[in-house]
């Protein structure tokens, strides 16, 4: 499963489906999506690779980047559906649907972008920049430094989560 596959039966965030937040039972996320795509329901599972230590091997494995946490389109037919399933705790209905839609485009390019992503809770700081050049040219997010690394936040605020990508200080403009 890579970066792309974590999307299923849809053409962008930007058409007129209302989309959904599921906050599931605990490592439930691939099972869930299998679920969606048998269905037809569309989703977005952002998936990240890890480097995981089994049975003294060290294996890239695929892990969701806001653990127990999937996105659906769809109305309250789809909606019950995936209640249906058994593996939901909760379905989160959004008010804010263009800024659900704006956040998940955001970590979708960054996904394609081919930056290192690493999760990040949510800071409420930071100094709000652009990245003006380089693979994730045009994301907006909120840059912090680490060890001399300039890292720009990407905030999914409707779940309280974010993902952090490492940029080069020289491509990153503050607004």
């Amino acid at each position: 499963m890579d970066a792309i596959d974590t999307v299923y039966n849809f053409e962008s965030f930007d058409s007129d489906l209302q989309w959904w937040v599921v906050h599931m039972k605990p490592h439930q996320e691939r099972k869930l999506s299998q679920d969606l795509r048998a269905v037809q329901i569309p989703y977005f599972l952002p998936m990240v690779d890890r480097h995981r230590k089994i049975k003294n091997r060290r294996r890239l494995t695929k892990v969701p980047l806001f653990p127990g946490y999937l996105f659906f389109g769809g109305g309250q037919q789809e909606r019950r559906a995936v209640v249906q399933t058994g593996r939901t705790a909760r379905v989160i209905e959004v008010d804010n649907q263009e800024q659900l839609k704006h956040e998940l485009q955001q970590v979708l390019r960054a996904l394609h972008s081919g930056l290192k992503i690493d999760p990040y809770k949510a800071l409420k700081t930071g100094i709000l920049c652009r990245i003006v050049s380089g693979p994730g040219m045009g994301l907006i997010g909120k840059v912090i430094k680490r060890s001399g690394k300039c890292r720009v936040i990407l905030d999914v605020e409707t779940i309280g989560q974010s993902i952090t990508i490492e940029v080069d200080a020289e491509h990153v403009e503050i607004m």
